[in-house]
């Protein structure tokens, strides 16, 4: 089984190996929208909630640099993320700013006001430290669409021999997304490539090099097949 999950969808094939080395589809590709972009949106929604969505708002549209300094930070953080990392985001203090203008309260009041107790605190002027089982819930979505999904799969009859997972793409190189995979089947075995997130464009290379080489070898071959025939020609002409 491959699982390529990416920015926007998650996109799962079957293959079976051969006796001569190539591979035939055993399944028809399936999959869904459960990319890396649904946890991103989830980070979005908390600072809304965190902020006010005005705030944000305001951020995006009137102070762009800081709106994607935030957005920067988050994606740094979210390729680290493993079920226990403590996390702290670089918020800016624009954001800040933003919030109490349009919240009226003082961030750490507003944030007490909101009950997240000791798992959102504000460190100086522009961080914020979240407990790990806030960051989970971001990621959790998604990635409990994906093992549902191959659940179902791997009911079927066909499907039942599978042993192998190679899990490719960008959201895929996540350690969290690897270990929900792990602990969701713990019978298969993972692999994951290096550079997981440029399998697929490799992939994509090697296989175009090939087919060039197969057209060049067949085109060799086709103007070999002239060459003894005009040869022939000659002969016999002569």
């Amino acid at each position: 089984m491959v699982i390529d999950l990416g920015g926007g969808t998650a996109d799962i094939s079957f293959r079976e190996k051969n006796g001569n080395g190539t591979l035939k589809e055993i399944h028809k590709p399936s999959g869904g929208p459960w990319g890396g972009i649904y946890v991103d949106a989830n980070y979005l929604k908390f600072l809304e909630h965190l902020f006010g969505e005005k705030a944000i708002t305001a951020l995006k549209s009137e102070e762009i640099v800081d709106y994607f300094d935030v957005i920067r930070e988050f994606e740094t953080k979210k390729r680290t993320f493993t079920k226990q990392t403590k996390c702290l985001f670089r918020i800016t203090t624009t954001t800040r700013e933003l919030s109490e203008k349009f919240t009226g309260q003082h961030l750490e009041q507003r944030i007490g006001s909101l009950g997240y107790g000791n798992s959102v605190i504000v460190r100086g002027r522009d961080k914020l430290g979240v407990e790990p089982e806030i960051v989970r819930t971001w990621f959790d979505g998604p990635i409990d669409s994906i093992i549902g999904h191959i659940k179902s799969l791997l009911k079927k009859h066909k499907l039942r021999a599978v042993q192998t997972i190679v899990l490719v793409g960008g959201f895929g190189g996540s350690p969290y997304v690897q270990d929900r995979l792990r602990t969701a089947f713990p019978d298969k075995r993972l692999i994951l490539p290096v550079e997981a997130e440029l399998a697929v464009l490799k992939g994509a290379v090697n296989a175009s090099k090939l087919l060039k080489g197969a057209a060049t070898s067949e085109r060799c071959e086709i103007e070999r097949e002239k060459t003894a025939r005009a040869s022939g020609l000659l002969v016999k002409g002569t």
